[in-house]
């Protein structure tokens, strides 16, 4: 057997890398983005924690910090919205305590 065959049942999947996930968050943040726009502030919350997940899928910790920024930021401009002003002073304070490179 060759080092190239891969024996049935062992293999693991490839894992999605880095531009793959901040595509993929960037994608259901615009469609946050769109929800929020239609007044459906309790989907675009959820929309924005999908995009949060994939952000921190792998090692633990996010990779897209200004994608993830955003997405709190809209978190709490949703829960503003929705009068939740104890949840969404949480979700900025997340936001201003993402390090960023810059």
């Amino acid at each position: 057997m060759s080092g190239s065959e891969v024996i049935k049942g062992t293999a693991k999947p490839a894992e999605p890398n880095f531009a793959e996930l901040l595509i993929k968050a960037e994608a259901l943040k615009k469609q946050a983005d769109l929800a929020f726009g239609r007044g459906k502030f309790e989907e675009a919350i959820t929309i924005y924690s999908n995009a949060l997940n994939e952000l921190v899928q792998q090692r633990g910790g996010c990779l897209g910090e200004s994608c993830a920024i955003k997405c709190f930021a809209n978190q709490a401009a949703c829960l503003i919205k929705l009068k939740d002003y104890t949840k969404a002073t949480q979700a900025l304070e997340v936001a201003i305590s993402i390090p960023t490179a810059n």
